[in-house]
């Protein structure tokens, strides 16, 4: 069994105190030894000695620079009343105190790994879809990408699963993925994530590590979509990445549906006009999206002044990534630095 975390929550406004102490105390239970402090004064007495813990969590007005020469293995996180003071330094991460316990909760573990006794993490699968052509699901789905590997230290691999691969533009090297990695996507191959993790390359700009583009379209080259989809639930199954995402084509089939049944999460990407409406409700037709914990909508390119046609029909869960028109010219560790996105990827490490 792992060591439990030790931490320290210190911030005068009890009621933040103990939200933040239940969600800790219901997400890891064992595996922590909490210090909560609401008392000023005992909060000066406590560290007028040296201290060791591997999270620190304080209140900006309990804060000061003294509070560095304790022993505290990650950085400190500041509770702050001033979303415009939000901001990470070498030394501090600042979290808006009066965000969700589960914001505030992702803020405080980003990039910190827990073991859950022996048990190995699992490793999730995400499927990002849309049947909607322009939606810019793929800048979405390498964004979260990007976003998971940079905010929130995650390993994360990203397959692209459409008939013709064309997100070369975003990466720090667009080369293609080589012509004897074809073969392996032709056959009923038993061992096709040993066979093509070989192939995987590296995001130099976010860390996320991809399957090349193919050069050519995968039918025409002999390549096989359904074999994608296979390699994306045999790296889940591998352990080797926290996060396996894919990206799919619009064209909904047998094998997509199989693929969304089987899962962790489905992200849909949609748009806010009456066409995106429309299409959204027909795909509701064949794939139920009651599980609002594996489904998120994600309204992409939103702009808070015109009407969400898709929303103004029923009620409805949804994750909004406002519009940018510097998206199509973005690398992919810019696309990652989105706030919208930043969100989103926030929301898949919450469960």
């Amino acid at each position: 069994m792992s060591k439990p975390l030790t931490i320290i929550i210190a911030d005068t406004e009890a009621t933040v105190v103990d939200a933040i102490e239940l969600k800790f105390l219901e997400t890891l239970r064992d595996n922590i030894m909490l210090e909560v402090i609401t008392d000023p004064d005992y909060f000066n007495s406590f560290f007028s000695t040296p201290r060791t813990a591997d999270i620190l969590v304080v209140g900006e007005e309990l804060y000061d620079e003294s509070l560095l020469r304790h022993d505290i293995k990650h950085r400190i996180r500041v509770l702050t009343r001033n979303t415009d003071s939000v901001e990470t330094t070498s030394e501090l991460i600042k979290i808006y105190k009066y965000s969700t316990a589960k914001e505030i909760y992702a803020e405080i573990m980003r990039g910190i790994i827990v073991s859950n006794s022996s048990e190995k993490q699992k490793s999730k699968l995400v499927l990002v879809y849309s049947p909607i052509g322009g939606s810019g699901k793929t800048t979405v789905a390498l964004g979260i990408a990007s976003a998971l590997a940079l905010v929130q230290m995650a390993r994360v691999l990203y397959i692209n699963a459409e008939s013709m691969n064309t997100f070369g533009v975003f990466l720090d090297d667009p080369a293609s993925l080589p012509s004897e990695a074809y073969e392996q996507m032709r056959t009923d191959n038993s061992d096709i994530y040993g066979s093509l993790k070989q192939f995987f390359a590296r995001d130099g700009g976010s860390g996320f590590t991809y399957l090349p583009p193919a050069a050519n379209s995968l039918s025409s080259a002999g390549g096989n979509l359904s074999a994608l989809y296979k390699l994306g639930s045999a790296a889940r199954a591998s352990g080797d990445f926290d996060y396996v995402i894919v990206d799919v084509d619009s064209a909904y089939t047998n094998a997509k549906g199989v693929l969304m049944s089987d899962a962790d999460k489905v992200l849909l990407v949609y748009m806010q006009d009456k066409v995106s409406a429309y299409k959204m409700d027909k795909l509701q037709k064949n794939v139920s999206c009651s599980d609002t914990e594996k489904y998120v909508f994600v309204c992409n390119k939103y702009k808070p002044a015109k009407m969400n046609y898709f929303l103004s029909k029923k009620f409805i869960s949804t994750a909004e990534i406002e519009a940018d028109k510097d998206f199509p010219e973005y690398k992919a560790f810019q696309l990652g630095k989105s706030e919208g996105i930043k969100k989103l990827a926030l929301t898949l490490t919450l469960n």
